[in-house]
């Protein structure tokens, strides 16, 4: 290679490393299933006569080793990280307001500041900070001018042993925040929407390679999930690059799913995770990372072949993912279908206990769901005294035509209308209390006392003001044969005797409802 051609490669390596205009990807993929073509940027230049062993200049002090890109949590953020957190960390810039609380920058309840730098205030999910925390400590390893052990020079990072896993528990450090450690879980068997710091507004928590997190109902899901052996069809879902793939899985006996995704670019999704739910399970099979060009994968053929086996599709952007499309069932005669359940029955019960009455307990009844706790307490010379109240709802719903289906996914859907919120007792309208979701285990709707029952899923407060609940296991209880005595709604804790001043109680509307697919 000549010495002018040999800058002419040089120039364009270092735009594509601080533009991220392939972001260490293949320059061409042709996508999908087992076939995978590739030529990297890195390889042909490796390839030419004199650049072997000589390496290629790219500023060395203030650039990313091949695959990183420069994070840009502000304009002078130059830790090397990957382009799906690049494109991450920009989504969660342009979002920041959502999260934060009004006139300040203060964060609301489930976020946390990211702290990509020092002063560095967007609000972001607990696992976010964690991230930009972990990949400041991995900066000196992913810069082409530094090598691993040696000072890290990136803004916001700072040197620290090698990283620690993430903590099960962190607290929200922003100031003003009146809200307790931020819960977090590792994700649940299956996704929904958008979820949630791992709070959602959906509630739904995401599994993905990544540890997924939820893009928010702004995006949304693959819709039109179909299979198909004809291979005009699967070319018309990904032009050129699909035409061989096609042809090949295809002519091998291989299925092609396909589906629509009618979002914007602008939205930066990299592709999508095609999951495998049959029989319950979540279970990733394929990742096309092509972006929102190509909306086909071809399916190996599993053991046992395709018959029974369902499918569904997610959109993802880096470590998040959208809601899953409804799925498709290979094979099958069975069709998915969905219907949404209006409730027949809902009562709250009120607990309360004031500590200077002889007779200090009191509940009281009434139609509606309210769900919390509120703790309040008085310090006076004649002796201190408390004030407590618990809540708790309880929901029926008929799904007596489910008997004897297979539920793929079912949701408890809920809307906010006022929570009193914290140890100032503020109200919002978007904040969620139910924690614990239960079965009743009597006939409640019958009586004004105390509404029973046996916690079976502890969610965690979700941010509103329209959420939904995983409560597929429940549902397909109640479709095997068990006995259904509703619902049973819970807050974080029912401490009675608690002294201290701590709240989280929350008013829904009355249109509860239970969205279920099944087959």
């Amino acid at each position: 290679m000549n010495s002018g051609f040999r800058s002419v490669i040089s120039a364009c390596a270092e735009v594509a490393a601080r533009k991220s205009l392939y972001g260490g990807r293949p320059l061409i993929t042709l996508a999908a299933g087992t076939f995978t073509l590739a030529i990297s940027l890195a390889s042909v230049l490796a390839q030419q006569p004199g650049n072997q062993g000589a390496g290629i200049s790219m500023a060395a002090s203030d650039t990313c080793k091949p695959g990183f890109v420069w994070r840009e949590a502000v304009k002078s953020d130059h830790v090397c990280v990957s382009p799906q957190t690049r494109a991450r960390t920009r989504a969660e810039n342009e979002t920041a307001g959502q999260r934060a609380m009004p006139g300040s920058d203060g964060c609301r309840q489930g976020y946390v500041w990211r702290e990509a730098v020092p002063t560095d205030h967007v609000c972001v999910a607990p696992q976010s900070r964690a991230a930009a925390s972990d990949d400041n400590h991995r900066a000196a390893e992913r810069s082409a001018g530094q090598t691993a052990g040696s000072p890290i020079r990136g803004p916001g990072a700072r040197p620290a042993p090698a990283p620690q896993p993430f903590p099960t528990r962190m607290p929200n450090t922003a100031p003003g925040s009146t809200a307790g450690p931020n819960r977090l879980s590792s994700p649940p068997r299956a996704p929904n929407p958008l979820t949630s710091g791992r709070r959602s507004t959906s509630g739904r928590e995401l599994t993905s390679p990544g540890g997924g997190a939820p893009l928010g109902p702004a995006v949304p899901r693959p819709v039109n999930l179909h299979n198909t052996m004809d291979q005009y069809e699967c070319n018309s879902h990904g032009g050129a690059a699909a035409a061989m793939v096609c042809k090949l899985a295809l002519d091998s006996g291989q299925v092609a799913l396909l589906w629509q995704w009618n979002g914007s670019t602008a939205l930066g999704i990299n592709g999508f995770h095609v999951y495998q739910v049959d029989g319950g399970q979540h279970t990733l099979v394929g990742n096309q990372d092509n972006g929102t060009s190509q909306t086909f994968w071809t399916l190996k053929i599993p053991p046992g072949g395709y018959q029974g086996k369902c499918y569904s599709v997610a959109a993802y952007a880096g470590s998040k993912e959208s809601d899953m499309s409804a799925p498709v069932c290979i094979g099958r005669n069975a069709v998915v279908h969905t219907v949404t359940l209006s409730s027949q029955q809902t009562r709250f019960a009120d607990h309360s206990r004031l500590s200077w009455l002889d007779n200090p307990d009191q509940i009281t009844s009434g139609g509606g769901i309210r769900v919390g706790f509120a703790y309040r307490t008085s310090k006076h010379l004649l002796g201190d005294s408390s004030a407590n109240t618990i809540q708790r709802s309880g929901l029926l719903f008929d799904v007596g035509a489910l008997r004897n289906t297979t539920i793929r996914d079912a949701r408890l859907l809920l809307s906010v209308s006022t929570s009193t919120v914290g140890a100032d007792y503020h109200q919002d309208h978007y904040t969620s209390c139910v924690a614990q979701i239960g079965v009743g285990n009597a006939r409640w709707w019958n009586f004004n006392d105390w509404i029973e029952g046996a916690v079976m899923l502890k969610p965690g407060e979700y941010q509103g003001p329209d959420v939904a609940y995983d409560v597929t296991s429940i549902v397909q209880n109640w479709a095997s044969g068990n006995p259904n005595f509703g619902f049973v709604l819970l807050g974080e804790e029912e401490n009675l005797g608690a002294f201290t001043e701590k709240s989280c109680q929350t008013t829904y509307d009355g249109n509860a409802r239970l969205q279920v697919e099944y087959f």
